[in-house]
């Protein structure tokens, strides 16, 4: 919702239509919708950088979903003061503005401090990834980098408050294998360390297949790195080791 070709039919760019259990919704529903047509295939759940988040929430939410696996790529974990500042922030603009219409200040309370550990700045955007030609792509792109909405902030800002309460997390399908991938030079992730911590809380409320892997100077399109093939590598195999599980 208000991504990619979604907003070609219509809908305003970088806004959820009904808040974030509507957009957690949509991804169950064509979950649903795909298991019941290949109902023999296994079924891996991927998440990247927001959708990492929306991932995560569907394992909390619904961990009863037919699901073989899950890898959560490019997440983090915010700390709760700034998590609840940012969230009254938003709530309190979306109340006295059009929650559709963007935001500047709510874009650069979340993003504008992610290239400042690039020691050569090329563009707003390096921080995606070391891939020059990646980046260029992006930044001519339309459907990429335009301000989200005060609500879609809003919406992100409180699914990632709902799947950092453990009394939350603790829902989780505890014999679900889960895989964790970023680059350490993602500052979504806080240069691994949210990535690390998110880890941790999965593993404290009994999470029993945790595997997570680290990539040394990636950033945070680990799937578009200058390394990119060996985390295909490193993801395939470890899908197949799960498919393999339970055949």
């Amino acid at each position: 919702m208000g991504h990619g070709l979604s907003v070609e039919l219509g809908s305003t760019k970088g806004y959820f239509y009904g808040g974030w259990w509507a957009a957690i919704d949509d991804v169950c529903t064509l979950l649903r919708i795909t298991k019941e047509e290949f109902p023999d295939i296994p079924y891996i759940l991927f998440g990247h950088s927001m959708g990492s988040f929306m991932a995560r929430t569907i394992l909390v939410k619904y961990p009863d979903l037919p699901i073989n696996g899950c890898v959560i790529c490019g997440t983090g974990w915010q700390q709760g003061a700034v998590l609840g500042a940012g969230l009254l922030l938003a709530r309190a603009i979306c109340l006295f503005s059009d929650p559709s219409e963007s935001s500047a200040l709510l874009q650069n309370l979340a993003f504008g401090s992610y290239n400042k550990r690039i020691s050569q700045i090329r563009t707003p955007y390096d921080w995606l990834t070391r891939d020059h030609a990646v980046v260029d792509a992006y930044v001519e792109d339309s459907m990429c980098g335009f301000t989200a909405s005060a609500g879609l902030m809003r919406d992100m800002f409180s699914g990632i408050s709902y799947i950092q309460k453990q009394s939350n997390l603790i829902r989780m399908k505890k014999d679900l294998p889960v895989m964790f991938i970023a680059g350490d030079a993602d500052p979504v992730g806080n240069y691994g360390k949210g990535v690390l911590k998110t880890v941790k809380a999965f593993k404290s409320v009994g999470m029993q297949c945790v595997v997570d892997k680290i990539y040394p100077d990636g950033r945070h399109e680990i799937l578009n790195e200058l390394n990119k093939h060996e985390v295909y590598e490193d993801v395939s195999l470890w899908i197949g080791s799960i498919i393999n599980c339970t055949k």
